[in-house]
């Protein structure tokens, strides 16, 4: 919503005539260049990361910190589920190891609630954002008799 009005303004205090996009760019990369370095000096790495490498600990420790910011109670003490490869048989990916990990637990009863929750954000957030961009111009062009030209 801020950004809509921040676009808006700058677009009738430079005129349509103008380049006024180029502004509105450098506006929205200022924020993502402001936050850089604390990105990089304070935001630890991920738990993915972590256990790729085998740091098990760390991703104990990172689990119980999370934990605490958000006041909630850490499920089995922070323990992680290790996986261990499964050596295929043959192929040409057959030094490739697979985790022992299938696909349908994320459907699981412990995970359902939050594989539908996750779907649904997603899902709204596909159509708000693609909504966004190809049925705006649309838009434009039906009620308020533009052609795509003049809109941008």
């Amino acid at each position: 919503l801020i950004a809509c009005g921040v676009g808006i303004a700058v677009h009738e205090l430079m005129g349509a005539g103008s380049e006024w996009w180029r502004v509105m760019l450098i506006i929205c990369i200022i924020p993502g260049f402001m936050s850089l370095p604390a990105i990089f000096f304070l935001l630890p790495e991920s738990m993915h990361w972590l256990l790729v490498r085998g740091r098990h600990d760390e991703v104990k420790e990172l689990l119980k910190q999370l934990n605490s910011l958000n006041s909630t109670e850490l499920l089995s003490d922070g323990n992680v589920i290790q996986f261990t490869p499964v050596e295929q048989g043959g192929g040409d990916d057959a030094d490739q190891p697979l985790m022992n990990w299938r696909f349908l637990e994320a459907f699981g009863s412990e995970l359902l609630g939050t594989t539908a929750y996750l779907t649904v954000v997603f899902t709204a957030c596909g159509y708000i954002y693609y909504g966004h961009i190809f049925i705006y111009p649309r838009l434009l062009e039906m009620i308020f008799d533009l052609k795509l030209k003049e809109a941008y």
